[in-house]
């Protein structure tokens, strides 16, 4: 890897002695030694109705979870988010993908409840470590998704700072999904609204936060805003639907270069693709991300115009 900028890992005050090197050394794996992150979002075989799987447009391939492991295990990706019962049925055969614990989850087969209530943790700190020591797999981190303006928002902050001191307790990076919801929230991507959430989040003392990019005609100027907002606290963009390569890699090197987010969390952009039409957007984004290639060699390497 080419042209890394000198990066020093920043250690939460939370984190343990005894455990100073096992975060250092999970922040490292995890961003590749420069406080970037490229997640593989695999969380949403919960979170999305199943015609995020299949249908027009849609590898045929992405109806079996074993498609999320398949491009994982074959990309330049930080590690693959899903939660810790995939990873059971899985990580024997992929043992080689970086993994990322989502520890809680809400589909959306109830829109009445979807983004209004809380939902529950499907695994525990204490699941994750004992499925790291019992079968030896790359854990570096674990996540978790709040909901900011629900009623249940008081109960969410409180288990997501208790979750973030306990997985630092083991030396665990821990990433927030953080989207505002529920009654009172007309535009869940208002410039305001997000930044807002951001606000609050960066006070729980996450590692990283992932929010969905403002939809706006300032979006990168707001989306700077909400890095700064953020402080020490790393800031990274959801990926959204599908749209073309060429346009995705150009949106993320701008967030990247113009508003100074930290990285993309990308779901359907690579799971609804073929292995390789995926692996080769995987690998363009880390060229940009963490070795900081120019957008127009990478799209002339990868994507050349015939």
């Amino acid at each position: 890897m080419k042209d890394l900028p000198d990066f020093t890992v920043q250690v939460p005050l939370d984190v343990p002695s005894s455990k100073e090197k096992n975060y250092i050394n999970n922040y490292n794996k995890l961003t590749f030694g420069t406080g970037k992150l490229l997640m593989f979002a695999g969380d949403q075989r919960i979170e999305h109705l199943s015609t995020s799987f299949y249908g027009p447009g849609i590898t045929p391939l992405d109806i079996s979870p074993a498609h999320l492991f398949n491009v994982a295990s074959v990309s330049k990706v930080s590690g693959l988010a899903t939660q810790i019962g995939l990873i059971n049925r899985y990580g024997k055969e992929f043992s080689q993908i970086p993994y990322i614990v989502k520890l809680n989850s809400q589909s959306k087969i109830r829109k009445d409840t979807y983004g209004y209530s809380k939902g529950s943790c499907l695994s525990s700190i204490e699941d994750v470590i004992n499925l790291k020591e019992n079968s030896g797999l790359n854990i570096p981190a674990v996540g978790y998704t709040l909901l900011f303006g629900i009623e249940e928002e008081g109960q969410m902050m409180e288990e997501a700072a208790n979750l973030i001191k306990q997985a630092h307790s083991q030396g665990l990076v821990f990433i927030l999904w953080v989207y505002p919801k529920g009654n009172g929230v007309k535009d869940e991507k208002d410039p305001l609204v997000i930044s807002t959430a951001v606000t609050a989040a960066s006070v729980l003392g996450p590692d990283f936060i992932k929010i969905n990019a403002p939809r706006d005609t300032k979006k990168l100027e707001n989306l700077a805003r909400a890095v700064q907002l953020a402080g020490k606290v790393r800031l990274v963009t959801a990926g959204g639907k599908a749209v073309s390569p060429e346009a995705y890699l150009f949106d993320i090197y701008k967030q990247i270069h113009l508003s100074k987010t930290s990285g993309v969390a990308i779901g359907r952009n690579l799971h609804q693709r073929n292995v390789s039409e995926a692996v080769k957007l995987a690998d363009s984004l880390h060229e940009i991300i963490f070795e900081n290639r120019d957008i127009k060699s990478v799209l002339n390497k990868n994507y050349p115009r015939s």
